[in-house]
């Protein structure tokens, strides 16, 4: 993550700061031994570095920005940010970072999109630190960036999953709520069809004498069951507004 990349990188830098104390203190020590312990230092570390002078020119392009956006440094070396042939997703991309570029602090710029040669889009974050000097060549930034997609790929898979099985569980408890008034309808309407059959010519004695009461308990049944099929349509579209809300969100 970014913090793991920073404390990466505040070693690498400490270090290096030892290394070259201790080689200023070694008069056998030449200029060119110091160039290239800083040609490896920069070439060791995992993220993206992107030096920007003050002018809006690339000043450091390092082998894990080569690999990132499919440009080589002498691609890019020299050359204003602006026309590198990177294609930002968010037309607002530079400008964000030309604005990072001019505050007194590193800036986090997070999901940063682009699409690669082979129309892939990439995921990066992006710390932007400005450099500030006394003149337009010592000024400028250091922009460092990783590429996350992968992290990202797997972060909407995890949020799916976690929404399937809250679907999941709403549905459970919205079969336990409708399965208790089903179940009611069901006995109801085999009462109703026994009281209706019961009234048929088979049973025309027994309903001569008492003619009320299967109508009465048919109205009772059928009143019933009209409030337990109120209750599956309410669980039913509960469930319903649940699952809308999920594909919404």
């Amino acid at each position: 993550g970014a913090v793991e990349e920073k404390k990466s990188l505040e070693d690498l830098v400490e270090k290096a700061l030892e290394t070259m104390s201790d080689n200023f203190a070694d008069s056998r020590t030449q200029p060119t031994t110091m160039a290239n312990y800083g040609v490896k230092l920069i070439a060791s570390i995992s993220s993206a570095l992107i030096g920007v002078d003050g002018r809006g020119n690339v000043s450091l392009w390092n082998n894990t920005a080569e690999t990132t956006f499919g440009l080589e440094s002498t691609e890019a070396l020299g050359r204003p940010l602006s026309r590198l042939e990177i294609r930002w997703v968010d037309p607002a991309t530079l400008d964000k970072i030309r604005a990072a570029g001019l505050v007194d602090m590193p800036t986090r710029l997070d999901d940063v999109r682009f699409y690669r040669e082979d129309a892939q889009e990439r995921i990066l974050g992006m710390t932007v630190n400005p450099i500030h000097g006394g003149t337009p060549e010592d000024k400028g930034m250091l922009i460092m960036a990783r590429d996350i997609s992968h992290m990202r790929t797997i972060e909407s898979r995890l949020c799916q999953a976690q929404k399937l099985e809250a679907t999941w569980r709403r549905a459970q408890s919205m079969a336990q709520q409708i399965d208790a008034p089903v179940r009611q309808l069901s006995e109801d309407i085999h009462r109703i069809s026994h009281l209706l059959a019961g009234a048929g010519p088979d049973g025309a004695a027994e309903a001569s004498q008492n003619e009320a009461a299967p109508l009465q308990a048919i109205a009772e049944l059928v009143g019933r069951s009209v409030g337990e099929i109120d209750k599956v349509c309410a669980a039913v579209g509960a469930l319903l507004d649940f699952e809308e809300e999920g594909s919404g969100g």
